[in-house]
């Protein structure tokens, strides 16, 4: 379960968070993610960003961390997503040279019509399939 919703403990007066090191589902996501608990804190319960020419880090509280983690999983998944059309479309045509070449492709045909872009995106299936769940 790499949501981690109910893993963070408030510190600071609900200011900060931080991961519980106990929580049951963190151990499979840090072996899921590769990653140490102290990159995964780190990476999920603050932020920096650039203010005029200073670095500034900020911590962030549990809804906002939650937020960073299913920001985290969106990226992963459409990491994920991308790899397996690479890998697909480089097993029927090699590399791909763009909506024109005359090669084989793989498309997704729902209830609007064929669609077909250069770049298929995890966010496309999912708005697809959402489309497709509702009708």
């Amino acid at each position: 379960n790499l949501t981690l919703e109910d893993a963070f403990l408030d510190a600071n007066d609900g200011e900060e968070c931080y991961l519980n090191k106990n929580h049951s589902s963190l151990g499979p996501a840090l072996t899921l993610l590769g990653v140490s608990y102290e990159a995964l804190n780190t990476a999920v319960t603050r932020v920096q960003f650039k203010a005029v020419d200073e670095l500034v880090k900020k911590h962030l509280n549990s809804a906002q961390a939650v937020r960073a983690v299913q920001a985290l999983i969106k990226g992963a998944y459409d990491s994920i997503f991308s790899l397996l059309v690479n890998r697909v479309n480089s097993s029927i045509v090699g590399s791909f040279e763009g909506r024109h070449s005359t090669a084989a492709f793989i498309g997704l045909l729902d209830i609007f019509g064929f669609e077909s872009f250069d770049k298929n995106s995890f966010e496309q299936l999912c708005i697809n399939y959402c489309n497709e769940s509702l009708q």
